[in-house]
């Protein structure tokens, strides 16, 4: 499959990558719109340093659900969804606090792993938002910057 990978500062290429296999308690999500954030930008340009390359970014994206893993609910599958970029540890003080967004053990899907700047992504099914009849993929890749107000 094809994506858009990142190499280093100002680094980038369309190239073949591996597919995603779905895992228990995942998805695999074919996106059809994504976002181009300012933290891309930056970490394009290496002005993060919480990126490793080689990585396919996107953490801004929506899609269909192509493959639903064990655990995962089966009725996602075929659906428009937005994805939730961000996992956290749900152990610690903060997520124990309801303050996942500040876990310090974060994963984002884009940054620490695979993202939506390519023909497939694996995604944790628990961060999968089904969209409402009627709302494109387009509106739903802008769930991620809405939520972060």
């Amino acid at each position: 499959m094809k994506g858009i990978v990142w190499h280093g500062p100002e680094e980038m290429s369309v190239e073949e990558v591996p597919e995603p296999e779905v895992e228990p308690g995942t998805v695999i999500v074919r996106p059809t719109a994504a976002g181009i954030c300012g933290s891309e930008i930056e970490g394009y340009l290496g002005r993060m340093g919480n990126r490793t390359p080689p990585l396919v970014m996107g953490h801004e994206f929506a899609g269909t659900v192509t493959e639903v893993g064990e655990g995962a609910d089966e009725d996602l599958l075929g659906r428009l969804v937005a994805v939730n970029p961000l996992s956290s540890d749900g152990t610690c003080r903060l997520c124990l606090a309801g303050l996942t967004n500040l876990c310090p053990n974060r994963r984002l899907v884009g940054i620490h792993s695979p993202g939506g700047f390519a023909e497939y992504t694996l995604a944790p099914a628990a961060n999968i938002y089904p969209l409402p009849d009627g709302v494109e993929a387009r509106t739903g890749a802008l769930a991620e910057p809405l939520a972060n107000g």
